[in-house]
């Protein structure tokens, strides 16, 4: 009994040693975190820091449990605190002005709907191949895509009858910008972010599917070849019971296709009725489209029998060969459908001229101040003359309340100009949303000014969607000083990236020219490649490239890995730089990995040279013009062995901002592992 304590006591001693060290870095599967009152962002979902784990440790097979493969990764960010909430309007959006603009009765998103329905007037059964709303049965092969087949199936569904789309599912998984390889796995967040930011999408025609895996690659946005711009998706809240159906029904009945998720277990399968119903406690690891439901779905017909009736329709990406035709039977009581889900929408591809924005990656974590309500806000610089015409954010909570300011002639911080527009209003269903202004607000070339947000989300404390470097997720993220901020208050304002550095808001701008026009779209023409370089949207016909000098580093100097380098650029052209980007390349440019992206025609950039890196190092820089036009200068450099220690030293700087501690997420496998050694 002595020893038993004594193990026990240096167990427990271990478990506090552990909690009290301060944990730095998502190597670890943490984000920072701190106490009440101050700065914080939400955990890391737990379905998500499992997977992360257990991809680190090799334990992944995405062929061993079925004939098929599955493909989903969860969402970093989790939304289960909203499950059971029924939405009131499924429209999403209302908003009201004030003295600065006209006044605005509604706003909903621009999809094809058959109208508003109460939960009483519902069909016992309803399919939506009856409709004409489902296009046909996909492959996705031997490859974990099947989040790009749910993502399409619902935006085709959605655009259904009036309009016949097949979207492009290799360009979404080959270029979705995250550290996850192509056919490792998506989720609705990073399809929402690839969409949002206008990288698609693509045509099937234009990029046609292959199972072939690819490592990440640069991202393009705003991508010329784009036929669909996707300015609204909603986030249905996940189920709350097996009989609460009511939201999934809605949005199928007056929107169409709903992307949701599973837990495929061969076991739970039955081929000669093609039903399905899982029972167990494991996480969701396959992405369907839900098309319909039966309610007398009869329960005899699963392998095992739930305790009643019914059955959502639902298709996959396993072709027509496989199920009934492709799709197939989920039981009402399974315990997994229904949890994640989400409808995607579209607009025409020329509804906006530009599009400003700093967070391609979307929305990987969530911050707040222990409060539902926070400020915060993007200072973005005009590209040319032109009318700012609707701006976008995330919401977390179902019937969110918004205040939206925009300011020009900013300087320092977002509030600092002059206020020309508020509205307000409240967002009924979670999601990406475009708010459009009641009236333009003119801007001129050069010219700074503020998109401000106040957000309420109801029951949750984290209202602010921010893009983040996740490591294994999301580490490409950048940021620089001066670009996102947030407030508790709405009068002290902080810059997020003294914070929590290479992170950014998720709130974008979008423009329509000076003269009331969208910009004029080119034609989409096919092509073979899934890596485009990044361009912007088009404008006038300008065809002299911008020219790039590099003044450091200079021609094959010596780097060591882990080291920093110090790049220097500027930038000029005939008619005017609309960005400049930064990209490094470890096997002499056969692929290149951006790193830095949207910066000014001339700059100073930090550097950090990969830890893996040998032989040559090499630096990119490229500048672009507003007409889409790309002139870059590269340099290369040698890299030797470092005679340093291997140690990290970690180092901190004094700070006036609010300088959030560390909290481990994951702490309890960490004691068993140590436990274990």
């Amino acid at each position: 009994m002595k020893y038993r304590t004594q193990i026990w006591g240096g167990v427990i001693l271990l478990f506090l040693l552990l909690v009290s060290i301060p944990v730095t870095g998502a190597d670890d599967y943490t984000v920072r975190t701190t106490v009440d009152g101050a700065p914080s962002l939400s955990p890391v979902n737990p379905e998500f820091t499992s997977f992360l784990y257990d991809s680190r440790a090799a334990r992944l097979d995405f062929n061993s449990e079925t004939t098929s493969t599955l493909g989903l990764v969860p969402s970093t960010v989790d939304l289960s605190f909203s499950r059971g909430i029924q939405i009131s309007d499924m429209g999403g959006v209302s908003s009201q002005v004030n003295q600065y603009s006209e006044i605005v009765s509604s706003l909903s998103d621009r999809g094809q709907t058959y109208g508003a329905v109460s939960a009483t007037t519902l069909p016992g059964t309803f399919d939506l191949r009856t409709q004409g709303k489902v296009t046909s049965v996909k492959e996705q092969g031997q490859c974990g895509s099947c989040w790009a087949f749910s993502t399409f199936a619902s935006l085709e569904s959605i655009l259904l009858p009036g309009e016949s789309w097949d979207f492009s599912e290799n360009n979404l998984r080959n270029t979705h910008g995250y550290d996850l390889t192509s056919c490792q796995g998506g989720n609705a967040m990073m399809a929402t972010a690839y969409l949002a930011r206008w990288s698609g999408a693509l045509t099937e025609s234009s990029d046609p599917y292959s199972t072939v895996s690819k490592s990440a690659t640069s991202i393009t946005y705003p991508n010329s070849d784009s036929v669909k711009h996707v300015q609204e998706v909603l986030y249905i809240p996940g189920r709350g019971s097996s009989l609460d159906n009511t939201n999934i029904k809605r949005a199928l009945y007056e929107k169409g296709a709903v992307y949701s998720t599973i837990r495929w277990e061969e076991s739970s399968y039955r081929s000669s009725s093609a039903s399905y119903y899982y029972k167990g406690s494991s996480g969701a690891n396959h992405a369907i489209t839900i098309i319909g439901w039966d309610d007398s779905y009869d329960r005899s017909k699963f392998t095992s029998q739930p305790p009643g009736n019914g059955a959502f329709i639902v298709k996959n990406s396993w072709g027509s060969n496989w199920g009934e035709g492709g799709y197939f039977y989920v039981s009402y009581y399974d315990t997994v459908i229904g949890e994640d889900n989400a409808v995607f929408t579209s607009e025409e591809s020329d509804n906006y001229y530009h599009i400003y924005q700093y967070d391609p990656l979307g929305w990987v974590v969530s911050y707040g101040e222990n409060s539902e309500t926070e400020y915060f806000a993007n200072i973005f610089t005009a590209q040319s003359e032109e009318d700012l015409s609707a701006v976008s954010f995330y919401t977390a909570a179902p019937n969110s309340k918004y205040q939206l300011f925009v300011y020009k002639g900013v300087s320092g911080t977002p509030v600092s100009g002059s206020a020309l527009v508020s509205q307000s209003g409240t967002i009924s269903v979670s999601g990406y949303h475009t708010i459009p202004l009641s009236s333009a607000v003119r801007l001129q070339k050069g010219e700074k000014f503020s998109i401000v947000i106040k957000l309420t989300t109801p029951d949750y404390k984290y209202p602010v969607a921010i893009e983040y470097p996740l490591s294994g997720f999301s580490s490409g993220a950048r940021a620089t000083s001066g670009q996102s901020y947030v407030s508790s208050s709405g009068t002290l304002w902080y810059d997020l990236s003294t914070i929590y550095p290479n992170s950014n808001v998720c709130i974008k701008a979008f423009t329509t020219s000076a003269s009331g026009s969208t910009a004029d779209t080119p034609t989409s023409t096919p092509s073979a490649t899934t890596t485009p370089t990044p361009t912007t949207t088009t404008s006038a016909a300008d065809t002299k490239s911008p020219t790039v000098t590099l003044t450091s580093p200079r021609a094959f100097s010596s780097v060591t890995p882990g080291s920093t380098v110090k790049v220097i650029w500027s930038a000029t052209d005939n008619k005017g730089v609309s960005g400049v980007d930064i990209a490094v390349s470890k096997d002499k440019g056969s692929t290149w990995t951006t790193v830095a992206m949207n910066l000014a025609k001339t700059g100073t950039y930090t550097l950090t040279v990969p830890q893996d890196v040998s032989g040559t190092f090499m630096i990119r820089v490229t500048a672009r013009d507003s007409a889409g036009n790309e002139g870059s200068s590269t340099r290369s450099c040698i890299v030797r062995a470092s005679t340093l220690s291997t140690t990290t030293v970690r180092t901190t700087t004094t700070t006036t901002t609010p300088v959030p501690t560390t909290i481990a997420l994951d702490r309890t496998s960490r004691i068993t592992e140590f436990l274990s050694r």
